[in-house]
């Protein structure tokens, strides 16, 4: 009776999950302001996913539990983002041996792995990029499509490949340390739109900032 019990909820959860979910999202969004109040609500609410302002792109279905996902950021089709591992020190892999719904233990098991990722603000996630439980990307990271990132990015890294690693950086150190130090991302909208034209070049954008205009 609980393995039949445990695939009906499984069954109700994928359809909540792929139906129901999706149509109350897109209700949401209908009536939503350009941060995207709401529908970071219904995540954190629903999936237990935190999302930062105008980050746009995610599948909600395709992130971990407990990730972090910062401002900003663009996240492509196809991404995986800290999705949990399975325990590999076990004779088997399955979760017949932790999850009490698969119908042979009377409860879950508590295992310890990594779940959730952090993005950092204004990271970019190229197409079927997987980033892997426990990985921390940097603000302004981007990531290549198909990469398979395992280790934490710093930030303003290009990284690619399977595993994923370092190509190159986005800016030149000092540049790089400057916009570090400059919290654009908290900025309100009336200051993000004053702001917008020196956007398009790092060291107008940088001398602005110092010297007050922004």
């Amino acid at each position: 009776m609980s393995r039949v019990t445990g695939v009906l909820r499984r069954v109700a959860r994928k359809i909540w999950k792929k139906v129901i979910s999706p149509c109350q999202m897109a209700l949401i969004k209908a009536t939503d302001n350009v941060e995207r109040t709401k529908q970071r609500n219904y995540v954190k609410q629903n999936y237990g996913i935190s999302v930062g302002r105008f980050t746009h792109g995610y599948d909600v279905n395709e992130i971990g539990e407990g990730s972090v996902i910062g401002s900003f950021c663009s996240i492509a089709s196809g991404v995986k983002i800290g999705q949990m591992n399975h325990p590999m020190n076990y004779v088997s892999i399955n979760p017949f041996l932790y999850y009490k719904d698969r119908g042979m233990i009377e409860e879950d098991k508590a295992i310890d792995i990594k779940k959730g990722s952090t993005i950092k603000d204004d990271v970019w996630i190229g197409n079927n990029a997987v980033i892997l439980p426990g990985v921390t990307v940097g603000r302004g990271a981007v990531i290549a499509a198909g990469a398979v990132v395992t280790k934490d990015v710093p930030p303003y890294a290009i990284v690619g490949g399977v595993p994923g690693h370092f190509i190159k950086w986005r800016f030149e150190d000092d540049i790089r340390e400057k916009l570090l130090d400059i919290d654009w991302t908290g900025w309100d909208i009336s200051r993000l739109k004053r702001a917008r034209p020196y956007f398009y070049e790092p060291k107008k954008f940088i001398k602005a900032y110092e010297e007050g205009i922004l």
